[in-house]
């Protein structure tokens, strides 16, 4: 239901987000500090006789100590977070918008940031309860002091690392080179069966046409179809003996009152279900079930490239190369069928159809007006195209070639 669709969503954002692993990693760090505490207080200072290599403090030099390092950390966090938001608006200029993401899920600004906040926030609750001879006994809690040195040993080879990491981040081969990845991954996720696999059962023929729908879906409010549960509704219609006809798939824009789906079956059987439940709308596109989110940041990136005040046609290539890779293993992969069936192989589920052609259509046709400005790269991508089509079966070769026989009826 929406709740689920909802809960993945929140998920997704979560993990691109510069909260959830700094926010977990500090939690960690106040826990880490009073387990430290308590050793302290068990064990007192005489195990420093047989760790030469722990200085002892006084309660001067340990407030010192942790005052800088907590200093620093809190210093160092706050010039990390700038270059990261400068590095993400260069990249985002020259880019694209949409490839803002791409950093914002990113591991390595994500840790970096949590263990300076998670030093910093130790450092802080392990200084207030060093406590001076004239403060009611003296106590320095010299393991949790070692602690704290070690932490600030850590952050420092963490800042090292991001000192690399910042600039490799938005170089554009790599960038481009994850979202191909991640594209091609999705492509596994969507398309999880070979070509020429046998299917268990196939799909009754099903005439919808002649039918009157007992119930229509309608949205309620605009948005981006961000996720849609399928096999949920599956599941519902199956019980009911309904059959449901969907109109719309992830990634499209819908307005309110725009028909979702229409509902066929027993009027009693249909009535009072809230099937829009099953339809999780936002203000953004999501890349959890939409292929072309992926697809549309190479072209972003591409079209960027190639415009006149960028001027960059390697750029472009690389673009090219990573969606022709994507055509590639779409070209190998079996499409869901657009019908789904219950056990006894009725078909209960009609959604809009999938197939190689329109997915071609798409890149070849995004990418013409920004080839046409540039001949060396429309040559290189009709080239390109041809190597993928030796890669194909007769039928995605055949929509390949009519796709990339638009581009050059555009290009040339």
């Amino acid at each position: 239901m929406q709740l689920k669709g909802q809960l993945t969503e929140f998920i997704r954002r979560a993990r691109s987000s510069y909260w959830l692993i700094p926010g977990t990693m500090a939690i960690f760090a106040i826990v880490m500090s009073q387990l430290t505490i308590h050793l302290d207080e068990w064990m007192g200072s005489a195990w420093l006789d047989t760790w030469d290599f722990i200085y002892s403090n006084k309660p001067a030099g340990a407030r010192a100590l942790l005052s800088t390092i907590a200093g620093s950390m809190i210093g160092v966090a706050g010039v990390t977070f700038s270059i990261t938001i400068a590095a993400v608006a260069y990249a985002s200029s020259q880019f694209g918008p949409r490839i803002i993401d791409n950093f914002m899920k990113d591991r390595g600004n994500q840790v970096t940031l949590g263990t300076f906040i998670s030093t910093f926030i130790y450092c802080l609750l392990i200084l207030r309860i060093i406590r001076s001879g004239d403060e009611g006994g003296g106590f320095v809690p010299h393991g949790s002091v070692f602690v704290g040195v070690l932490l600030a040993v850590a952050s420092l080879a963490v800042l090292i690392y991001f000192i690399h990491h910042t600039p490799n981040s938005i170089h554009i081969s790599k960038l481009v080179a994850k979202i191909g990845h991640e594209l091609v991954d999705q492509v596994d996720k969507v398309c999880p069966e070979m070509m020429g696999e046998e299917k268990e059962q196939l799909a009754k023929t099903v005439d919808i046409a002649l039918r009157q729908p007992s119930q229509c879906v309608h949205c309620s409010k605009d948005g981006h179809l961000q996720s849609l549960d399928i096999d949920a509704l599956t599941s519902l219609v199956g019980k009911n003996s309904l059959l449901i006809n969907l109109f719309v798939e992830p990634g499209d824009f819908l307005t309110k009152g725009q028909l979702l789906a229409k509902i066929y079956g027993e009027e009693k059987k249909s009535k009072g279900s809230d099937f829009e439940t099953y339809f999780v709308i936002g203000d953004e596109r999501s890349p959890t079930q939409d292929l072309f989110y992926l697809s549309d940041q190479l072209v972003d990136i591409a079209g960027r490239a190639l415009s006149p005040s960028v001027n960059d046609p390697q750029t472009a290539v690389l673009c090219v190369n990573w969606l022709n890779s994507t055509l590639a293993h779409l070209g190998r992969r079996q499409f869901p069928s657009k019908y789904r069936t219950n056990k006894d192989g009725t078909t209960i589920l009609v959604a809009k159809e999938r197939n190689f052609e329109a997915f071609a259509d798409s890149f070849y046709d995004q990418l013409r007006p920004y080839l046409e400005q540039d001949q060396n790269a429309a040559l290189y991508t009709i080239e390109r195209s041809l190597q993928t089509m030796e890669t194909l079966s007769p039928i995605p070769r055949r929509n390949l070639y009519n796709a990339t026989q638009r581009l050059v009826e555009g290009c040339l």
